[in-house]
């Protein structure tokens, strides 16, 4: 059965939003794009078995894969279209979650940090040590976007967003990365052994039932307050 203008238009939609802006034509009721600024095509089309219910597909298997390994079941009972490798079954109030989700994971998964790291770089000198310092700074950017999308700009930890963080810890980051010749402006105030920074964030994001791997993992900090 054809889609309606306006069921057309609810998978347009959710490919733009999440990040697929260059439509590709697709044969049967599927709606396909490519991603802008990652690799790989998003396939979507509604469900056969219920009209609340979104079939999404994905061109690179490795998302796929990591797509399913964060609790997507996988959906075999539909015909995929030419260059899809997966598809999962998926709620439409989750649709967009879902396809800005993959296209977190194209941008972030092996190889396409290091491909876009060629991309801009490819034209750049590298012979004196500046040059060099520009092509550091270039790879640093692109691996913390990376990390980001990954994660969703959410902690790996107890899952809170960078914004709440930074806002609880602003004070005490820009304090740390004033090095060790800064002089605070109390004995011990902001130079703390770092289990308790990562206890004061514990406290600030109200986080409960979640330990410190700090504690475990550091033990006694070799950061020490000045006296």
């Amino acid at each position: 059965m054809p889609l309606s203008l306006l069921q057309r238009n609810q998978l347009d939609y959710a490919l733009r939003i999440g990040g697929y802006h260059n439509a590709c034509e697709v044969e049967g009721e599927w709606i396909a794009a490519d991603a802008t600024f990652a690799p790989g095509r998003c396939f979507l089309a509604y469900s056969p078995a219920s009209a609340s219910r979104v079939i999404v597909a994905t061109s690179l298997p490795h998302v796929a894969r990591s797509f399913a390994e964060e609790g997507h079941v996988p959906h075999s009972d539909v015909a995929l279209p030419a260059d899809a490798v997966n598809a999962f079954e998926i709620d439409i109030p989750d649709l967009h979650a879902a396809v800005r989700r993959l296209f977190e994971l194209s941008r972030s998964l092996p190889s396409a940090p290091l491909d876009r790291f060629y991309e801009r770089t490819r034209s750049l000198p590298s012979t004196t040590e500046v040059e060099r310092l520009v092509f550091q700074r270039i790879g640093q950017d692109i691996f913390r976007e990376a990390l980001m999308d990954f994660w969703s700009a959410r902690c790996a930890v107890n899952r809170a967003h960078r914004l709440a963080a930074l806002i609880a810890l602003g004070d005490d980051l820009r304090l740390l990365r004033r090095g060790p010749g800064a002089a605070p402006s109390a004995p011990g105030k902001h130079f703390q052994p770092a289990h308790r920074l990562g206890a004061r964030l514990g406290q600030k994001l109200s986080v409960r039932h979640v330990s410190n791997p700090l504690d475990s993992a550091v033990g006694r900090s070799p950061i020490r307050a000045r006296r």
